[in-house]
């Protein structure tokens, strides 16, 4: 491996956890704003991408333990 593969991988990792912590972050705040006493906010939600986005957020660490996620699309089923 050259040197700029090594580069390109370590910008890859890094680009991947900035978008995890990004992720993380988002999580963190709606759960507090949940847990917060108020008013709730209500709001429609994207459910395939909320799934995406919290499965994505589990399996961080897991692909060096041999974690493998099979996901069923729901595209044409008439789901929404």
């Amino acid at each position: 491996m050259s040197g700029q593969d090594g580069l390109e991988k370590a910008l890859d990792a890094l680009q991947k956890a900035a978008d995890q912590a990004s992720r993380t972050s988002e999580i963190i705040s709606r759960l507090r704003q949940f847990l917060s006493k108020g008013e709730p906010e209500h709001r429609t939600e994207d459910l395939p991408k909320a799934i995406e986005e919290a499965t994505a957020l589990s399996m961080v660490g897991t692909r060096n333990q041999g974690v493998t996620l099979v996901s069923i699309s729901t595209a044409g089923r008439g789901w929404s």
